[in-house]
């Protein structure tokens, strides 16, 4: 749609962080705001992984803009049937072998003059339009459990101001930060695979400088709204308070570092939790030497501290404590060529590389597991479907044999379709013949990072076996292998229609092997899909 303008006149766990002390009092180095800023001086955006949202106006002084937009997405699945454990007489398998889902995500943007912009997104219906329908999956963290094609979700409503020596920003909103292990918000573009529903916050944010600024510090503060698990109204209360440090020697490299307590109130007899986050993520990028192209870096690491007063999956006692460590890291390559007046990437290669931490004895009163964002999106169907489901499962058998555990309000025993406990390594090769068709193909082969024991029935016989009922010593996750491809047919602008389709295929590891040691077998989902940016 088309942007209007007009002139306008002008407590517990104490959180002691010295990472950011020395520079709160350090002013940031802000840069001159040219008026009308230059377009040549906007970092220019990666060619590897181009977003499909439609491109935002820049702020200018003297004018107020208005932009509405926004992506339609319709998408039909076919799975195999994934075996699961019966619990209470239902069906031993997921019973769900086709879904039609879609979502429709309508934004709103409001900048008045450079001072200040207005924000708001809602995914207005979502859900599932058809398809069978499955038992005793809580919290698998998806819009599949039933068919419900109009559900909805308020994504965001945020105003920031800014000044010269500060922004601030205040409202309901999502949050991302690096490759999305904590907080990520379901818009990023990616590889393979469907945005999962993210969490939402109640947020006070102020951050030191501007956008042009090398070196930037900022607190927040929000309060959990919903992330699937936990909801502000039902009585949930999280509070989160953290310090952050940006720092951007150039448009091509940043550095972000984060310290935030986490506080969950305590409710209905239970005592609540305390724990301190630290999060360091970064990027670069940086040309290929002799030609059109790029070399680009990501990375982030998080690390979670603290203690929990109320029951959980993986640990005994009123008190337990948790640790718990993820790591990730990709690197890769943009080949680039330009025709027709287009910049893009015609061969893009890229390696990931994540761990994340586990918990191997759900009998002690420590907790080691950390469950990585599942919107940080890792292939197609080992972690979204096969372990989501196994999961979420196994949550509802833990529930039957012991139920404060199975309605853990921390450390649940469902993943929710994120890498936990887990190891895993995912090279990924795009080809793109012209800028308007995009050829995809990737692995992802994982493993356990210890032994992988199901809680749910050392809770209910004292046995130690896996999800499957076998030995809990297979650490061998499976392969998987992820294929698609993606026409975009540009109509009038910013509109362009997307026709897409992928598949993947997993073989299961020893992990999944059963008491007679029978594998799981192989594992296949197929996806075809119509967008529509606009």
């Amino acid at each position: 749609m088309k942007t209007s303008r007009f002139d306008v006149p002008r407590g517990g766990l104490a959180l002691r962080v010295l990472l950011a002390s020395g520079l709160l009092s350090a002013a940031a180095h802000g840069a001159e705001v040219p008026p009308p800023p230059a377009q040549s001086e906007a970092p220019a955006e990666s060619v590897a992984l181009p977003s499909a949202r439609a491109r935002e106006p820049a702020a200018e002084p003297d004018a107020v803009k208005v932009r509405l937009d926004g992506e339609y997405e319709v998408r039909q699945s076919f799975l195999t049937q994934l075996p699961l454990r019966s619990v209470q007489g239902s069906a031993a398998a997921l019973g769900q072998t086709t879904r039609l889902y879609h979502w429709l995500r309508l934004r709103g943007l409001a900048l008045f003059t450079t001072r200040a912009e207005l924000r708001a997104e809602a995914d207005l219906p979502r859900g599932m339009i058809y398809g069978q329908e499955p038992e005793a999956i809580p919290d698998s963290g998806t819009d599949f459990d039933r068919v419900q094609p109009v559900r909805g979700q308020p994504r965001m409503l945020r105003l920031t101001l800014r000044q010269r020596a500060f922004e601030l920003s205040v409202g309901h909103t999502t949050l991302q930060r690096g490759l999305g292990l904590v907080d990520a918000d379901g818009d990023q573009p990616r590889y393979f695979g469907t945005p999962d529903r993210p969490a939402t916050f109640e947020r006070v944010e102020v951050r030191s400088g501007s956008s042009k600024s090398n070196l930037r510090v900022g607190a927040s503060a929000d309060a959990l709204f919903d992330d699937g698990r936990l909801k502000l109204t039902n009585g949930d209360q999280l509070l989160r308070v953290g310090l952050g440090v940006d720092f951007a020697p150039s448009s091509r490299t940043r550095l972000s570092m984060l310290a935030r307590y986490e506080g969950l109130r305590p409710r209905d007899g239970r005592g609540g939790a305390q724990t301190v986050l630290l999060d360091l993520s970064g990027r670069t990028r940086a040309d290929l030497p002799g030609r059109a192209g790029e070399l680009f870096v990501d990375y982030e690491a998080a690390y979670r501290v603290g203690f929990v007063d109320e029951p959980t999956a993986f640990a005994l006692g009123d008190e337990q404590t948790l640790s718990a460590l993820a790591l990730s890291a990709r690197a890769g390559f943009a080949l680039e060529r330009t025709e027709d007046f287009r910049r893009y990437a015609h061969v893009v290669g890229s390696v990931q590389w994540g761990i994340a931490s586990g918990d191997t004895d759900p009998t002690d009163d420590e907790l080691r597991r950390f469950v990585m964002n599942p919107n940080h999106g890792v292939g197609l169907i080992l972690f979204s479907e096969v372990l989501r489901f196994k999961t979420s499962r196994a949550q509802a058998l833990l529930a039957e044999a012991a139920t404060p555990l199975g309605a853990a309000r921390v450390s649940g025993l469902a993943t929710g379709g994120g890498v936990a406990g887990a190891t895993y390594l995912n090279p990924v090769l795009l080809l793109r013949p012209n800028a308007d068709l995009t050829l995809k193909l990737g692995a992802v082969v994982a493993s356990t990072t210890g032994s992988f024991v199901d809680p749910s029935q050392v809770a209910a016989d004292g046995e130690r076996r896996n999800y499957d009922g076998g030995s809990p010593l297979g650490r061998a996750l499976g392969t998987e292998l992820d294929g698609g491809a993606e026409l975009a047919l540009p109509l009038d602008a910013p509109m362009v229609l997307r026709l897409s389709v992928e598949g993947a295929v997993a073989f299961p590891g020893s992990a999944f092997d059963d008491a007679e040691g029978r594998s799981l077998g192989t594992q296949a989902l197929s996806t075809v899909g119509l967008g529509l940016t606009f």
